[in-house]
């Protein structure tokens, strides 16, 4: 059962969150920890050969573009799967296959079109791009989950974080803190296998993230008028 959005600002709630993660965390490892390991090993390869040879620019926009690819599959791969433990039913790697072919293309759009509006906002002054963030934490859920366009996602996630907003900012801050920790940790590192080590704990934790995103999201639906244009299953 996904804990409700509640379950994140009371003592029960917690406890009711953590037994979430330890009833599934075989499932959330399996699903998360192939594509983390691959694509961590993806960039060693990339260093180790100075970008197979492409230069350091060239190789930066593969790196970059790489990234997206990876962060769009863990992401629908977790959605599937939270999806699934919401309405009961069982993750096969077909599934998963069938669901990142089916939703990819669109839900990598959209995530550099969020990227994108989240950078512009950070330009302007820093708290338009947090207001964006956190306005916009269910768009990629709507779209990937309900099959929504990128214009409809946007506007119900904005509708539906209305009277939330402070509480999904400061429950994302809390969340944040110890990866930035470690972030800063690993900016003053130079071994390449401690990096490794510490990119794919980072990635990791961005499950919780995601899981985090995903209750937003059941929250929205609680909150918006709004019928599924093509759910997933």
């Amino acid at each position: 059962m996904i804990p409700d959005f509640s379950d994140l600002f009371n003592k029960e709630g917690l406890a009711k969150c953590l037994d979430f993660l330890k009833s599934y965390k075989t499932e959330l490892l399996s699903i998360s920890l192939p594509l983390i390991v691959g694509f961590e090993l993806i960039i060693v390869l990339l260093l180790a050969t100075d970008y197979l040879g492409l230069g350091d620019s060239t190789g930066t926009y593969l790196l970059a573009i790489l990234n997206f690819v990876y962060t769009t599959c863990l992401f629908l791969s977790i959605v599937l799967l939270l999806r699934y433990i919401e309405i009961g039913g069982e993750v096969t790697i077909s599934t998963i296959k069938d669901f990142i072919k089916q939703r990819f293309w669109y839900t990598l759009i959209s995530f550099i079109g969020l990227q994108l509006m989240v950078a512009l906002g950070f330009l302007f002054l820093i708290i338009p791009g947090i207001v964006i963030a956190v306005k916009l934490t269910a768009m990629l859920y709507l779209i990937s989950v309900d099959g929504f366009s990128f214009s409809d996602a946007v506007r119900y996630s904005f509708e539906g974080t209305n009277n939330i907003f402070w509480a999904i900012f400061i429950i994302s801050f809390v969340l944040s803190l110890p990866a930035a920790v470690i972030y800063l940790i690993q900016l003053h590192l130079t071994s390449v296998i401690a990096n490794s080590l510490i990119s794919m704990f980072i990635s990791l934790y961005s499950v919780l993230f995601y899981i985090l995103g995903y209750i937003i999201y059941t929250e929205v639906k609680r909150r918006i008028d709004y019928s599924s244009e093509t759910d997933l299953v």
